[in-house]
């Protein structure tokens, strides 16, 4: 039996950069302060919007990924950015696709070991999840759908896939509130 101990829950203590305001740059001052708060995981909050964090933005990735290593942080998981994995509109799934793979790249030069995805278990969402799982062959990161209320269909889902890169990052306050109120 393991022995829980106030040292080893709070090293594995975590949060995420949404603690941060929306319209502040996440960078090398955010980083600091979470360490100084001695948390030493992080989930970098891709979802608040590119003013917070950009994928697309090499220099602010380098940033934190410098910051992260240098204040002893690691990079537990970057959440996708807003974007709609069951839109059947097929354009804009190509684009979810599109910017879900840039992102999951970005992730893993922070070395994240998990790019976090709500895939909502939806027909588009199966297409992109296996565009990215090829896209990303050989890639460090792991990719995993974030689950809503009821387990089941997220477990269903990845079991659909039978690979070990695709898994499922359960959020306790999901299965507490509904959807529609998680934003």
């Amino acid at each position: 039996m393991s022995t829980w101990t106030a040292d080893r829950i709070r090293a594995q203590l975590g949060t995420s950069t949404i603690i941060f305001p929306q319209a502040e740059r996440l960078g090398r001052d955010q980083i600091a302060r979470i360490a100084d708060a001695g948390i030493s995981q992080i989930e970098v909050g891709a979802f608040n919007g590119l003013v917070h964090y950009n994928h697309h933005d090499d220099a602010q990735v380098d940033e934190i990924g410098r910051a992260c290593e240098d204040f002893g942080v690691a990079v537990a998981s970057v959440h996708c950015p807003l974007v709609a994995y069951d839109d059947p509109d097929e354009t804009t799934r190509q684009h979810t696709s599109r910017e879900s793979i840039a992102a999951a790249r970005a992730a893993e030069r922070m070395n994240a070991d998990v790019f976090v995805c709500h895939f909502h278990n939806q027909p588009p969402a199966e297409t992109t999840c296996r565009e990215m799982l090829e896209a990303l062959e050989g890639c460090n990161v792991r990719i995993a759908t974030e689950n809503g209320i009821n387990l089941t269909p997220y477990t269903e889902f990845v079991d659909t896939f039978a690979t070990d890169r695709l898994g499922i990052t359960i959020d306790i306050g999901h299965t507490r509130v509904p959807a529609e109120d998680w934003l």
